[in-house]
């Protein structure tokens, strides 16, 4: 990309930004101002910079096509208003540049904050075709799947209950809300998929997050579950050959270590033993038994750790059961390889990265930090 484009997207959004109101940033003081288009010119130059302005997304288009658009298209009704596009153009600006300040705020949106900072990460181009498509015109963009995905929100103002997680994420990850079942509507205020008039709660079944998963990435992806291995294993007592069955108990860990030797992640449901209910003043005050989704990223067979990124991108220990370290401000944590074994319920993989064979033949080595 020519500089020549990248000062067309700064002039846009100055031109933009100038007339904003009521102000994007709390304050709205002129050097306030200054500093965010400081960061934005720092941040459209390094990708400029890396070449990713111009990776390619499912369609063809480049990363700057999307950006464009955003400047230029007509804006889904709700964004219309300024600071709409204004608002939308840097937070997806941002995004890119930083996937690790991709978060679930306090919403029960683990699953699809994981798939977003994945696609952020692995496919900034596709992820930015996906937001432009949801904020532009119709409101809605076609998947890697040809699967319809639709903008199912229409606020963009901050709010206490998004905490940090920033405009286009909750955009996207309300879009991811809705289309993991199909038959429940999901409401991003009350946070929760309703059967009717029933709030049935939040957060994705296994089912609903693979249907999710692979119509996002076009990928296929194998799951497996402590069910399937307790399936296998009674099928077992009664003499039938399960060895060949992948097991999450037997085989979680070399699955995470094979695939991050191959460049690749792994989702993970962790079952936390309880944790304080993170929204203020709710109840019940403690939360036991529940399901957390979590990108598993390597093994650090060194100091007996995972490595994972919690999309909740906690500032201190929030759960009990099982040690944790916290490594920075954006999720990054490790658990010893024991407990993190203990709390796999669930786990989504590309099988094409694991086999049982490579593992026997070549025992995971130690790896440097």
């Amino acid at each position: 990309m020519s500089s020549a484009t990248l000062e067309k997207l700064l002039g846009l959004f100055d031109r933009r930004e100038q007339r904003t109101l009521p102000p994007i940033i709390r304050g709205d003081t002129r050097a306030e101002r200054m500093e965010l288009r400081e960061n934005l010119r720092i941040a459209l130059e390094s990708l400029e910079s890396s070449g990713m302005l111009e990776q390619r997304d499912s369609t063809g288009k480049t990363l700057v096509d999307s950006l464009l658009r955003l400047t230029e298209e007509t804006l889904w009704d709700p964004f219309a208003r300024e600071p709409g596009r204004t608002r939308i153009f840097f937070e997806l600006v941002f995004n890119v540049f930083d996937p690790k300040r991709i978060n679930q705020g306090l919403k029960g949106t683990c699953a699809a904050a994981c798939i977003e900072g994945y696609l952020a990460e692995r496919d900034p181009a596709e992820y930015s075709r996906i937001v432009a498509g949801l904020v532009t015109r119709e409101g809605l963009v076609t998947m890697k799947s040809g699967q319809m995905l639709v903008c199912n929100e229409d606020v963009l103002a901050p709010h206490e209950r998004e905490q940090r997680r920033n405009a286009v994420s909750r955009i996207f990850q309300a879009a991811c809300m809705e289309f993991a079942y199909p038959n429940m509507p999901y409401d991003n205020v009350v946070d929760g998929h309703f059967h009717g008039d029933d709030n049935v709660g939040s957060g994705l079944e296994i089912n609903a997050f693979e249907r999710l998963l692979q119509a996002i990435t076009g990928q296929t992806w194998k799951t497996i579950t402590v069910m399937h291995s307790r399936l296998a294993k009674q099928f077992a007592s009664f003499g039938v050959e399960t060895r060949d069955v992948v097991d999450i108990g037997r085989d979680g860990v070399a699955i995470i270590d094979q695939a991050a030797r191959q460049n690749e992640q792994v989702f993970v449901t962790l079952e936390l033993p309880s944790m304080p209910n993170p929204i203020p003043h709710a109840e019940p005050p403690v939360l036991y038994n529940m399901p957390h989704k979590v990108r598993a990223l390597r093994v650090d067979w060194t100091n007996r750790v995972v490595h994972y990124d919690d999309p909740m991108d906690p500032d201190r220990r929030w759960f009990d059961g099982a040690e944790m370290t916290l490594h920075d401000s954006f999720g990054h944590c490790s658990m010893p390889i024991d407990d993190f074994s203990r709390l796999m319920t669930e786990m989504s993989y590309r099988p094409e990265f694991f086999t049982r064979e490579a593992d026997q033949q070549a025992p995971a080595q130690p790896r440097t930090e």
